[in-house]
């Protein structure tokens, strides 16, 4: 047996991968030279987790002895990763049962009653042992890379603080008896979150190097908002004082400008100021222009040049600006991962190529490593299969019986080349001629083609019956009728299918799987249906509800058919994988979204917590037109977290935004505008803008690819990673570089 030959000890860290000790000496035991038993098992490791810190574009300044190396991997471990992962979802989750607590039906105070609130002491032990996870957390990074790395860390020194300041305003809690009126640490939650990403902490960087360039843009937006409110008070406030001499002399019906326009709009430059800044984002428009524009239609240009220059000028420019710099910064920081990702993969070259200088092949080649060695470190490499698997084939088949520093780079370069397995089946042989050609029926695209335009047909009956304003029962029954038949239809393409294909082959993909699920609960919708009303030809939904409701599962569920088309236009193929690339690709923005929004949201809290209450309201504003309480806005308020989120949510949408900006100035003072201003600039003009930037750059991406592609294989659609956008434009780090940061680890001697 191979594994007699073995010494023990090297034996043992071979088993301790993800594959079997068989299939490791089945892999390194293959018509090859095996000589990974020379290996320093110490060293074996130390190239194991380079490699792992270079797939997952970790960094290598860390310690590199063995018991520490066996913490580095348990602490990477998806086990250890989950518990941190899950303490910092709690954590964050607290803010909804904290007092004030969400747990009420309605964030209505007329309607919400009483408060379910968790007992004292309940939701701060569950935070006490989330920041004890944290603390151990801090405390194991700190460990593994060292006295001198650690202190270098910004982000783990700033841990550190965020840690201890929770921890000393929770023992303030508990002495105040959880009756203390201001809790600090929940503003510091949200750091947890971002801490714990590295793509995260990347996007924030890139965010804060692309303020400079956005301030410079939003200061030319507010100075000309300063110039139109001067310009517009010297000319509403000049006319309306002439109006106001000529007052006496003049009738009702006379042209002058309207009160309210003046009173309100104009009347002050804080005002007008405001008012202004509203119109920009179109959610005063045209109210704040009508008083002037019914009186003078040339007034309408003031607002037109203003909202041209502003809205169609400086915004476009704001977003064209987000997209250049934060492109740059973000490629930038990819750029560093990128480097992080060849310096480990050189440190693991370099490690085996000093264990090879003790073998005594003399047809080794200097700086080389034979590639038994290579195989036995990527086996015990924790990564995708698929990744492993396509580095291994390469090495069978391309690179002989030694890998040189620039062979064993090029290995990993399958980790940013997107991998389609396609597994191929037997066509299915059939005797009879006739079945044959029906199987090659089923299997043209014009078969597909055709599925398609049925689906289209039955979806706009469905729609021509439902736009029906007067209903006539004839019609009705036919549409059911036409229903039954379409399914009929639908079940047998399935079944040909399945049939002609073979059931490997039909759910080998994720869209033939779709389709069988929607087709099998359509089919049987639709059996309910029909034995409820004893024929399918008969309709009687007005006389049962649970007719009606299953009947309009049906039509549902033969909407959701309707995206099938999709795989038949590839623009719109393209739109939908580029849909999905972002879900996948915008966690990292989606964290930094989650962090403003719970920022403010406890912030708000903290300041406008049980200010506006239905009891103390105005009498005079429920009856005054497009106010927060002649509106019934009463739910929306900072009372509670999740009533908090509502509200900036409806603000970031801009839509009635000013309502929320004068109830708050009413009610509270007119410098609390000052937060929803902040969370307007914040929310819509960097993060969204920042959405724009990074859908246009995977947009643009996957076209590009799309259209390379096109000639090899048009039916081909990959999923992109971040680094995947960028790696066309990422230059490869230089062999002095790499070893100049190598001859920095503070813990290997190379």
């Amino acid at each position: 047996m191979a594994t007699e030959e073995m010494p023990e000890s090297a034996y043992s860290i071979l088993t301790n991968s993800m594959y079997s000790s068989t299939e490791i000496e089945h892999e390194l035991l293959s018509g090859r030279d095996d000589r990974s038993d020379l290996c320093n098992p110490e060293s074996l490791l130390q190239a194991v987790v380079f490699v792992e810190d270079a797939v997952k574009f970790r960094s290598i300044y860390h310690k590199v002895d063995i018991k520490s190396l066996w913490y580095y991997r348990l602490y990477y471990s998806p086990v250890v990763q989950w518990f941190i992962s899950t303490a910092i979802c709690v954590i964050l989750l607290l803010a909804f049962f904290e007092n004030p607590s969400s747990l009420t039906w309605s964030s209505d105070p007329r309607k919400r009653g009483e408060r379910v609130s968790a007992p004292c002491g309940l939701t701060e032990g569950i935070e006490f042992v989330c920041l004890l996870i944290f603390a151990v957390d801090v405390c194991m990074k700190a460990y593994l890379i060292g006295k001198k790395q650690f202190i270098k860390q910004k982000w783990l020194s700033a841990y550190v603080l965020v840690i201890l300041a929770s921890l000393i305003d929770w023992i303030v809690t508990v002495n105040f008896s959880c009756e203390e009126p201001l809790r600090v640490r929940r503003l510091l939650r949200p750091f947890f979150l971002l801490q714990n990403s590295s793509l995260m902490k990347k996007t924030v960087r890139s965010i804060k190097n692309t303020l400079p360039e956005v301030f410079s843009v939003i200061l030319l937006v507010l100075l000309h908002l300063y110039f139109f409110t001067m310009v517009g008070l010297i000319m509403f406030s000049a006319q309306t004082s002439t109006a106001s001499r000529n007052s006496s002399d003049t009738d009702s019906n006379s042209a002058n400008i309207d009160g309210s326009e003046a009173s309100e709009a104009f009347s002050s430059i804080g005002n007008a100021y405001m008012s202004l800044l509203v119109l920009l984002t179109t959610a005063n428009n045209p109210d704040v222009m009508m008083p002037a524009y019914k009186e003078n239609r040339m007034y309408a240009l003031f607002f037109i040049i203003f909202l041209t220059i502003g809205l169609y000028c400086f915004f476009n420019m704001l977003t064209a600006v987000i997209y250049n710099q934060f492109r740059g910064y973000l490629q930038t920081s990819i750029q560093a991962s990128f480097f992080r990702q060849r310096l480990g993969i050189r440190a693991a070259f370099e490690i085996m190529r000093r264990q090879g200088k003790g073998f005594s092949n003399r047809t080794q080649i200097r700086n080389t490593i034979p590639v038994s060695i290579v195989k036995s470190v990527i086996l015990q490499v924790k990564m995708k299969k698929v990744f492993k698997a396509a580095i291994i084939r390469e090495l069978d088949d391309n690179m002989g019986g030694f890998v040189t520093s620039t062979d064993f780079r090029s290995l990993f370069d399958v980790l940013d080349t997107p991998i389609r397995i396609k597994k191929e089946f037997p066509k299915k042989i059939f005797r009879h001629s006739v079945l044959n050609k029906i199987q090659s029926c089923v299997s043209h695209q014009y078969f597909a083609y055709f599925g398609s335009f049925v689906a289209v047909v039955n979806v706009f009956c469905i729609t021509v019956e439902m736009g029906l304003t007067n209903k006539e029962k004839g019609i009705e029954d036919l549409v059911s009728a036409l229903n039954f038949i379409f399914i009929i239809y639908y079940v047998v393409e399935l079944m040909l299918k399945i049939w002609m294909l073979g059931w490997q082959k039909y759910f080998s993909t994720i869209l033939n799987i779709i389709d069988f699920l929607v087709v099998v609960s359509l089919f049987v919708v639709e059996i309910a249906y029909a034995s409820s009303v004893k024929t399918p030809f008969y309709s009687k939904i007005y006389d049962s509800h649970v007719l009606f409701v299953l009947s309009r599962v049906i039509n549902l569920l033969i909407l959701v058919r309707l995206f099938r088309i999709v795989t038949h236009i590839k623009p719109m193929a393209i739109v939908v994988w580029t849909t999905l690339d972002l879900i996948r690709n915008l966690r990292a923005f989606a964290g930094i979204l989650v962090v403003i929004y719970y920022f403010f949201a406890i912030l708000g809290i903290m300041v406008f917590n049980g200010k506006i209450t239905f009891k103390d309201r105005d009498m005079n504003r429920t009856t005054e037109c497009g106010t927060y309480e002649q509106l019934n806005y009463w739910a929306n308020n900072f009372d509670d977290f999740a009533a908090a989120l509502v509200v900036l949510w409806d603000v970031m949408l801009v839509n009635n935004w000013h309502i929320f900006l004068e109830a708050y100035k009413v009610y509270v003072s007119k410098w609390a505008q000052i937060y929803f201003i902040l969370w307007y600039f914040v929310s819509v003009l960097v993060c969204l803008n920042l959405f724009a930037a990074l859908i246009i750059e995977n947009f643009i991406t996957k076209w590009d690819r799309y259209h390379i592609q096109e000639q090899e294989d048009q039916q081909t659609m990959y999923m992109l990673n971040v680094h995947a956008m960028f790696r066309h434009d990422l230059k490869e780090p230089s062999e002095d570089d790499l070893m100049d940061a190598l001859r920095q680890h503070n813990h290997l001697n190379l």
